[in-house]
Formats: structure tokens, sequence, C-alpha cells
């Protein structure tokens, strides 16, 4: 992955986090990274986002974000989870990866990893989520998480 395309992944997740996280509003405070990632993301000024979620949440989500900062425009690629792990995969290997952010599966994540496709990044914004969300490498940071339950019931 060449330096544009992880810094590109960095801007992008860290906006992404910040939206999701904290809800904050571009205009209000920032630390100095933060306005850096800002300027950066006006000058990029799009998005690119591939995600395995269903259709609601993920407009959902562009929504909020396009909200947030209306100087990005989102570009949303939705396919389900291995359809996307087989297209990062090739545009990686054709040195074509499109994608600044990915929401995938995360055992799908895992396989990308390993394949060397995440770069090393620790939002400030990861602060609160608990350490068993968080990749210990630095690479990604979960947002959801699907819970399960047993119920029995005794007659």
């Amino acid at each position: 992955m060449n330096p544009r395309e992880n810094s590109i992944i960095r801007i992008g997740f860290l906006i992404f986090l910040t939206m999701i996280v904290t809800e904050s509003s571009p205009g209000g405070a920032q630390s100095d990274p933060a306005a850096r990632v800002i300027e950066g993301a006006k000058k990029e000024g799009t998005l690119v986002w591939y995600t395995a979620l269903n259709l609601n949440d993920s407009e959902m989500l562009t929504n909020r974000f396009e909200q947030l900062f209306p100087f990005i425009k989102t570009e949303t690629l939705r396919l389900s989870s291995f359809s996307l792990l087989s297209k990062i995969q090739t545009e990686a290997r054709a040195g074509a990866f499109k994608a600044d952010v990915i929401e995938i599966a995360g055992v799908l994540g895992h396989i990308l990893k390993k394949d060397g496709l995440f770069a090393k990044y620790s939002s400030p914004e990861s602060q609160y989520y608990p350490d068993s969300v968080k990749d210990p490498d630095g690479t990604w940071t979960s947002f959801f998480m699907n819970t399960h339950g047993l119920v029995s019931l005794l007659s």
C-alpha cells in the first residue's frame, strides 16, 4: 500500500469514527491533528466507503456523515461480505485500491490484515472503545458488535 493510500485510509477512519463516536460537528473545537485531518479531507473532497452493512444502516451512516461533513461527498459501495473481500483483494493485487474506509465482518477483516492491507492507525476516538473491540496492533476498531443469546424454556 503506498503512502497516499495509507493517508487516505487514516483520514477516512478518523472522520468516520469521529462521526460515529462523538457525533461532533466539524465546526467544533478540534485538536491540531484533527484539524489537519479535516483540512486534508476538504482537499480530497470524496470519501470512498466499502461496506457490507444492510441498506438502511449504510444509508443512515452515510447521511449522518454528510450532514456533519458537507464538504465531503461519500461514495458508498455496498456488497455482501465475501464479495467485498474479493473486490478488496482484487483491487489490492492490481494496485488499484479505491476504498478509504472499509466496514467488513471481523473474520474477513483479519484476512485483509494478514494480506497486509491495513495500515496501523490509532484514532484518538478509539479511546472511547473497550480494548476488546480494538486490534492490539492498532489497525482497526470495531464500531458495532453482534450479540447472541440463548433462551431455555422450562416447562
